[in-house]
Parts: structure tokens; sequence; C-alpha cells
């Protein structure tokens, strides 16, 4: 499924992208983690439950004395 998207809204926060769902501003793509809560109470619900994100790699840095 491709959709372009364009809104009033960007930001790359998972908690104003929720906010912004709940308060009827468009459609988000969300990590389930930040999700569980709002889909388990009703707030948002799922609209594509068979399609998942591509898996991208992450790599974390940080500094030695930063422990």
């Amino acid at each position: 499924v491709h959709v372009p998207v364009r809104g009033p809204l960007t930001t790359n926060n998972g908690q104003a992208l929720l906010a912004a769902a709940m308060a009827g501003m468009g459609v988000i793509v969300q990590a389930d983690a930040l999700l569980g809560p709002a889909l388990a109470s009703g707030q948002v619900v799922q609209l594509l439950p068979d399609w998942e994100l591509p898996t991208r790699q992450v790599h974390i840095m940080r500094l030695p004395e930063a422990r």
C-alpha cells in the first residue's frame, strides 16, 4: 500500500503523533509498544492489521565513559 500523505503536522515524537491521532488529526504509523494502551482502550484503531513496516537496522554508539 502506498499512500502519499501531506498535512499540517510533522514530528518525530511518538507521543506527539499519538496525541494528534487521538485528536482526530489523521492517520499515523507508530510502534505497537507506544500504541498498546490507546489500542486496548479503543482510543485508536488499527487500520491495516496485516501490514508491517519494512525491517531496518539500528546502530547505537556511545562514548566509553557514558555507562
